[in-house]
């Protein structure tokens, strides 16, 4: 069934990514000059679109003046050519109107006028073009999809010439007639070439499409891409409770920043992330405003000591996404966190300056401070520090750094690498003890009650009251002494004759009156055996002991790390805690043991990668693409950058490696590229209620787990498939029994599964085992909403999340204007280009501001009035701009 899952999604992919190019909304050039052969451009054309493209990139980033020192310079675009047009002739059966382009061929422009090979070498065909046909108004046929998917394969290759042999023969593949003879009933063909530069998205599917169709020809399904395309719900399982939560936080190890500590619901799915196996599926779902983003840290923070713990390799981590909007965000979110301005939290080698590497696409700008990594791009980040020179300075730089924060004078980067391992092995293992210790003094509670008193008469929450235990051990010692006192004046003639009944009973009424003020219970004495009562006062005393004992340990662990909380026994005292803002056990450590561990797990893993890369040189195998190089290359990587993050449209093309399969005709080896399966040892989606399944689905073949966070209640995918498509796709596979098969349709929609519905998020929910009580959906569930005022997030909570979440910023004092209202404007939305807009509802707004300026512009006046005064300046004027 999986495969049959796979042939749908890939279908479907292939389907959505053969759109229709509009000409007329595109930057383009009609009626240009082209050689095919030599693959030259002549004319003016080159510089006409790319200067054009330079402009619209720069505009798009708010950049105007070429001047400008940000203004990027583009000198190649890639381009897409269409050697002929179809023009609809008069009598044309189906009153086709708009002029046809079916075919195109993929290349990169320069300046100079010079075509190159693209990356994606196989022709570009519409699907409305393809048979069957989707579109009703359109009755031209250029090829069916059948034979595309028969002949479909890649140009290996720079030579252009060759590629257009390629192109040549793909041409005629697909229709029987040669590319230059080409004509059709009905229409018109006018070979006159199309230039249109190719920015749009439609292509970036091809590596997706490549990794299905890899997986299927080798009938392929690692064990997580069969987690997650598995239709059967796991058993359900409790989520971990508040009274579990001290042997979990042991496998806590890393945090990445030390301003804020978990929530309650990040940490308890952090920890179920540390419980979770390979080949699982975890997922979280994170409703805006709840920390998503700290909690993919946190994760990453963990993985990062854990490793240099195991001592082998590091982690390979991913966070993927639908777009790279929402991988910028993950990027600027890794690059925003707060640190403590001291050298062991800063990077010790140069020119570092982030945990998160880019994966982009080959056209793809990036800002030149983001790491990076392209293949054959020598400004990317690998490339410019992976060199002698590099490593040189930055051995230097490391050694120093190092003895300049421990005080002490090594010279070696594996003794230092080695001692930073040592460092934080040592802090695991006192964390470990800790929690043994904090084992025992939960046994507290039963020596209290072996003592014979109520333990809360002695416990303030979790803490003892030694002053209070004091007194009472101290009254017993008065009774213990009395009791000596009374054995020691007593008549020797009741001692003698204590074996008569009458004297037995006269002696233990007597000892009964010395107990009558013991601050303890006493039941069980045997006051008839004095052996009892001597027993009685050593095992109490004992237990007193054993009670200063298992505290004194606690309270001199604590100190070790300056804590002053104790682990919270239960969701109350938690949640009084949290709601009082009181640090307790959990915040107190990660924001500063955990913290310190990670910022020297980063600097023992840099001192790593200085000794792998260096060895990599050596050995001449910096740049070898075998499996196990392919492996060891991204480790290395990971050893300074423990992030990767990338769309799912570029994740397959980057984790790859290669097969030597033999030479060609002419002697020159021919290599196959092959996806490194099961090669991330954890695989992160974020947003992934945004993410269609085909996008997404492929890519769990290259992870041994995945943490899926994201929430079905927000923007959903962009479906590029209608359900009748989808449901004939789910028939041509065997997914369904007929069209018409509706319980099952809606059986597997719910789940997440289709194309024209569902999205990676429910998919990952289907794979959970835990869901919370009142919560619609299976996986964690984070809860503290902080970003919104009160009273506008608890519309979302009642409208969306059944009210299961926990408002924490509260409500504005003293505020200008209520957080949230509702104004009725009467009017409709319009589509203009790509956009809507809405004349009345914008013509609505600036009145309203008008009308409100004055008031507006004297509320904050008086605020920037009160913090002149306290600033000890001259307030500056409050002015809002003319509307």
């Amino acid at each position: 069934m999986a495969l049959n899952w796979l042939k749908y999604w890939r279908n479907t992919l292939v389907d959505a990514a053969r759109v229709k190019i509009e000409v007329t909304k595109t930057i383009h050039r009609t009626n240009c000059i082209i050689n095919f052969n030599d693959g030259t451009v002549n004319g003016n054309t080159p510089q006409q679109l790319i200067d054009q493209e330079e402009r619209r990139h720069n505009q798009s980033k708010n950049i105007t003046n070429r001047n400008s020192p940000n203004w990027q310079i583009i000198n190649e675009v890639p381009v897409l050519i269409s050697p002929f047009y179809l023009s609809p002739q008069q009598n044309n059966y189906n009153n086709q109107k708009s002029i046809i382009y079916p075919f195109w061929i993929k290349a990169i422009l320069n300046r100079a006028g010079s075509l190159s090979v693209d990356e994606d070498t196989f022709p570009y065909i519409p699907r409305d073009y393809l048979a069957p046909l989707v579109n009703q108004n359109i009755n031209y046929t250029f090829s069916s999809v059948e034979t595309v998917d028969e002949i479909v394969s890649l140009f290996n290759g720079n030579n252009w010439n060759l590629y257009w042999s390629f192109i040549t023969k793909c041409f005629f593949e697909l229709t029987q007639i040669e590319i230059n003879n080409y004509q059709v009933k009905y229409y018109k063909v006018v070979h006159q070439n199309t230039i249109v530069v190719n920015n749009n998205i439609s292509g970036v599917s091809v590596h997706i499409i490549k990794l299905y169709n890899f997986l299927i020809k080798n009938n392929s399904t690692p064990p997580l891409l069969n987690t997650i395309t598995n239709e059967n719900e796991l058993q359900l399982s409790d989520p971990i409770k508040v009274k579990e939560f001290p042997e979990n936080s042991v496998q806590h190890l890393g945090q990445m920043g030390n301003k804020f500590a978990l929530s309650f619901s990040q940490r308890q799915s952090l920890y179920h992330y540390l419980k979770q196996s390979d080949d699982e599926v975890l997922a979280i779902n994170g409703p805006p405003g709840t920390g998503k983003t700290t909690l993919l840290q946190s994760v990453v923070a963990n993985e990062v000591v854990q490793s240099a713990i195991d001592g082998n390799e590091p982690r390979l981590i991913l966070v993927a996404s639908n777009n790279n909007q929402a991988v910028t965000n993950i990027i600027d979110s890794f690059a925003s966190i707060e640190n403590q301005n001291n050298l062991l939290t800063k990077r010790w080698l140069p020119d570092v300056n982030s945990f998160v590497m880019y994966l982009p696409g080959s056209t793809r700008q990036v800002n030149n401070d983001i790491h990076y990594f392209r293949f054959g791009d020598q400004g990317s980040f690998p490339d410019q520090v992976q060199n002698q020179q590099y490593l040189l300075n930055a051995k230097q730089l490391y050694i120093q750094n190092f003895n300049e924060v421990s005080k002490t004078n090594l010279n070696s980067v594996q003794k230092i690498v080695d001692t930073l391992r040592d460092r934080i092995i040592h802090n695991r293992d006192n964390l470990e003890e800790g929690i043994k210790l904090w084992k025992k003094y939960k046994t507290l509670y039963e020596l209290f009650f072996q003592l014979g008193v109520e333990p809360d008469n002695f416990l303030i929450g979790s803490n003892l009251d030694l002053e209070k235990l004091s007194l009472y051990e101290n009254q017993l010692k008065r009774l213990e002494s009395n009791f000596s006192d009374y054995l020691e004046k007593e008549s020797f003639w009741i001692r003698l004759f204590s074996c008569l009944k009458f004297v037995k009973d006269k002696r233990a009424t007597k000892f009964k009156q010395i107990f009558r003020n013991c601050p303890i219970s006493y039941k069980s004495i045997n006051f008839y055996s004095i052996p009892s009562i001597h027993n009685f006062f050593d095992d109490r005393f004992s237990t007193f002991n054993e009670i200063k004992t298992v505290n004194d340990n606690w309270i001199k662990w604590k100190k070790i790390y300056h804590l002053k909380g104790n682990p919270p026994l239960s969701d109350s005292e938690l949640k009084n805690c949290e709601n009082n803002n009181i640090p307790y056990f959990y915040d107190e450590f990660e924001t500063t043991l955990k913290y310190k561990l990670f910022y020297l797990a980063v600097h023992y893993w840099e001192g790593r990668w200085i000794i792998e890369t260096e060895r990599a040189i050596v050995q001449g195998a910096l740049n070898n693409n075998g499996r196990n190089n392919a492996i060891q290359k991204w480790q290395r990587f990971a050893m300074l950058t423990p992030c990767f993050v990338s769309t799912f449209y570029m994740v397959p093309k980057f984790l790859t490696y290669s097969v030597f399969i033999g030479n060609d005709n002419n002697g020159q080896q021919i290599w196959e590229t092959l996806p490194l399966l099961s090669s991330l040892d954890l695989l992160i989606v974020d947003e992934a209620g945004q993410v269609a399944p085909e996008v997404s689905v492929a890519t769990f073949a290259l992870a041994k787990k995945a943490l899926v966070v994201g929430d079905i209640s927000q923007i959903e995918p962009v479906w590029n498939v209608p359900y009748q498509v989808d449901h004939a796709n789910l028939e041509k596979f065997n997914l369904i029994n007929n069209i018409n098969d509706s319980e099952r349709i809606e059986k597997i929609g719910g789940k997440g599964f289709l194309s024209s519905s569902g999205n990676i998020m429910k998919l990952a929910q289907k794979s959970s085992k835990y869901k919370f009580p009142n919560n619609t959906e299976r996986g964690m569930f984070l809860k503290e909403h902080r970003r919104c005022y009160n009273e506008i997030i608890e519309y979302c909570n009642q409208l969306a999340y059944n009210g299961l979440l926990e408002p924490k910023r509260g409500n504005p004092t003293n505020p200008l204007y209520r957080p949230m209202q509702f104004i009725h404007v009467q009017g409709d939305s319009q589509i203009e280009n790509s956009s809507r807009k809405n004349i009345n509802e914008a013509r609505a707004i600036v009145n309203w501001i008008i009308d409100n300026k004055e008031k507006i512009k004297s509320y904050y006046q008086q605020l920037e009035n009160t913090q002149a005064e306290k600033d000890n300046r001259n307030p500056k004027d409050v002015m809002l701009s003319n509307i």
